[in-house]
């Protein structure tokens, strides 16, 4: 589905491609989350079928080998910052 997410969030910052794969809004802005949920409402079924396959593709990459990888060198970071 596409995605909905709050300006706020790091995330959706690195996943949230405004008309791709959702829409980033401000939560505290009047009209901020109705206005994306305007767009979900009026999306014709093909612009959906397209937001979901970028939805799909977005996150494809996010596998727990990918976070373990990343657990992994936050560690060595930390380990080399206290043998500095």
């Amino acid at each position: 589905m596409p995605v909905l997410g709050s300006l706020y969030s790091q995330a959706v910052d690195e996943l949230i491609e405004d008309g791709v794969n959702g829409w980033r809004f401000y939560p505290d802005h009047d009209g901020g989350a109705r206005s994306a949920l305007d767009h979900i409402f009026h999306l014709k079924e093909t612009e959906a079928d397209a937001m979901r396959e970028a939805a799909r593709q977005s996150i494809r990459h996010l596998t727990p080998e990918f976070a373990a990888q990343c657990f992994v060198r936050a560690i060595r970071l930390a380990l080399d910052g206290v043998r500095a």
